[in-house]
């Protein structure tokens, strides 16, 4: 308590604990967050995943920590990518979405972590 009134010679024995207690709430939210989610690994996997060898055209492509959102165009029969494509691993695909114009039809496939206990 000296050295704090050194510092703050108006500072209390309540003032000291109520910033003790704050630091310590500070540590315990610290240690429960989890780190930050590195997006570049998800983008690798995903583009790992990528049916290359099929005919398309990628329009859009979001990664984040809790989605991915890809907008891709193909030519042709869109089940053909669809049966190529899959999530990465630790990703559940959800159903696609289809828009069909001329001879192109763009899928916009959204991708969520797999939570735990989930069945798939």
């Amino acid at each position: 308590m000296a050295e704090a009134r050194e510092i703050r010679p108006d500072f209390t024995p309540q003032a000291l604990h109520a910033a003790a207690r704050l630091a310590e709430d500070f540590r315990r939210g610290w240690e429960s967050t989890p780190p930050p989610h590195d997006a570049a690994v998800t983008l690798a996997a995903l583009l790992l995943q990528w049916p290359a060898s099929l005919r398309n055209s990628p329009q859009s492509l979001s990664v984040s920590g809790d989605v991915i959102t890809v907008s891709v165009d193909v030519s042709g029969d869109p089940e053909e990518f669809l049966k190529a494509f899959h999530a990465p691993a630790g990703w559940d695909l959800a159903e696609p979405r289809l828009h069909s114009a001329g001879e192109f039809t763009r899928l916009v496939l959204e991708m969520r972590p797999v939570r735990a206990g989930a069945l798939r």
